[in-house]
């Protein structure tokens, strides 16, 4: 593997974990940015989702046929 490729798994990598850590939008300010996990659970608050429900066995899946 040569440098070019190594310095391009890298920023790759770099990429991948601000993708995780931060939603990015443009024109959001930084200080209005949330982490990744608050701002799924935010989410599923806002659409009345209850995560812990003990009838569903796929919870957060794609639609399956009844």
């Amino acid at each position: 593997m040569n440098q070019a490729e190594r310095a391009e798994r890298y920023v790759e990598a770099i990429h991948s974990r601000v993708m995780n850590e931060y939603l990015r939008i443009i024109n959001i300010p930084v200080d209005k940015k949330k982490e990744f996990a608050r701002l799924i659970n935010d989410f599923l608050q806002w659409i009345s989702y209850d995560g812990g429900s003990k009838n569903d066995f796929y919870t957060l899946t794609w639609p399956r046929p009844a």
